[in-house]
């Protein structure tokens, strides 16, 4: 057999090993995540009446999200739950 065509089967076996592992990669990366549930109407009104409209960690009222302290997006336990700014918010998930 021509080495070059051996060569070229190798490098075609690596690319393939390679998109398996990649794809294995996410799908277990997925695999892990919890399912995000919707926060209802409600709900949300009373965090922000909680927080009076304002982020927990600084003085603004721009751009509010709502954020899981435990990182579970589907645990909406209204204790689990704080009003940030967009700005603190990312900072909040840079720690995690």
């Amino acid at each position: 057999m021509n080495p070059l065509l051996k060569l070229l089967g190798l490098i075609s076996i690596g690319i393939v090993l390679a998109i398996l592992i990649t794809k294995l990669q996410l799908y277990l990366k997925q695999r892990g995540k919890k399912k995000r549930l919707h926060i209802s109407e409600e709900l949300r009104r009373k965090i922000f009446k909680k927080y009076k409209n304002a982020c927990a960690v600084c003085p603004s009222r721009l751009c509010l999200e709502i954020h899981h302290r435990n990182n579970n997006p589907s645990d909406n336990d209204e204790r689990n739950l704080i009003l940030l700014c967009h700005h603190c918010h990312i900072k909040t998930k840079m720690r995690v």
